[in-house]
């Protein structure tokens, strides 16, 4: 018998704010996630410059919104959108490049990630978005997850929350080349590629919440991406 996986409490945050957000997944294949669960605490200098000046308190937000919603078991999965995380579409001479490549145009130490974009149209080249934080920065997060005493299973940014929410929310009919219009024509602001009717069209949201969704969008569409992301990486182990 497969082990049921935990829930995922889902952290989204700024230099102004943490969301906190509960989805779970729906049989309804074209509202896939039902969210549960939200709340967005202003950090009131909780987070400085990307770091966390007190630790007890953020720890303090997550247990207490785990307690009104009775969970006891569940993992933690964060997107952050910080001033310690840098960002940068780059251009390379060949589709897949190696992974040591992509992390030469960061300084040397601390760790990053990437996502393949899309050819460009003149020249030749191949762009990717990448990103990158030092490993201070991601050990912070981490002893949050000791101090809760719980797993986590992903630290990534919005950025990237967003690219994954855009391909699953094209299926089967997801195109490079569609992509690259898109991004174009939004001035590479993958932020702007969704609305209000967007998250209300891949999401259920439990009459028991009362939130104004599109004030809240900012939190809310990258953790959808990201809690869709993991379910299909899930799916696919």
């Amino acid at each position: 018998m497969l082990k049921e996986k935990n829930p995922q409490l889902i952290i989204t945050f700024n230099e102004d704010a943490m969301a906190l957000c509960l989805f779970k997944p729906s049989k309804d294949s074209n509202k896939p996630a039902t969210l549960l669960a939200y709340e967005c605490n202003a950090l009131n200098y909780m987070i400085v410059q990307g770091r966390i000046m007190q630790p007890f308190l953020v720890t303090q937000h997550i247990k207490d919104f785990a307690t009104r919603n009775n969970l006891k078991r569940y993992d933690l999965a964060f997107s952050c959108d910080t001033s310690l995380i840098q960002e940068q579409c780059i251009e390379f001479a060949k589709p897949t490049p190696l992974a040591r490549e992509l992390s030469a145009v960061w300084p040397v130490g601390g760790a990053s990630q990437y996502s393949y974009l899309f050819a460009a149209e003149q020249g030749g080249t191949f762009l990717f978005y990448t990103c990158h934080t030092s490993h201070a920065y991601l050990f912070q997060l981490q002893l949050l997850g000791i101090a809760l005493q719980k797993k986590i299973t992903q630290i990534t940014t919005h950025t990237m929350c967003l690219l994954q929410l855009y391909k699953h929310s094209k299926g089967v009919t997801f195109r490079q080349s569609q992509l690259a219009a898109d991004m174009i024509a939004y001035r590479m602001d993958s932020g702007r590629f969704f609305n209000q009717d967007f998250l209300f069209r891949l999401t259920s949201i439990s009459q028991t919440l009362s939130i104004d969704a599109k004030k809240e969008l900012k939190f809310l569409l990258p953790a959808l991406g990201l809690f869709l992301h993991e379910r299909k990486s899930n799916e696919n182990h």
